[in-house]
């Protein structure tokens, strides 16, 4: 499997949703967020 250039985003996205300071962003913003993946 080929690995995608959001693999990396991705990961960290859900490292840092999963600590003290992303637990409260979550809360402030109410964590919306939308990807759209579309060919080049």
């Amino acid at each position: 499997m080929a690995e995608l250039k959001s693999d990396n985003v991705l990961e960290m996205m859900k490292f840092h949703l999963g600590t003290d300071a992303g637990k409260e962003l979550t809360k402030k913003i109410g964590l919306v967020y939308q990807l759209n993946i579309a060919p080049k």
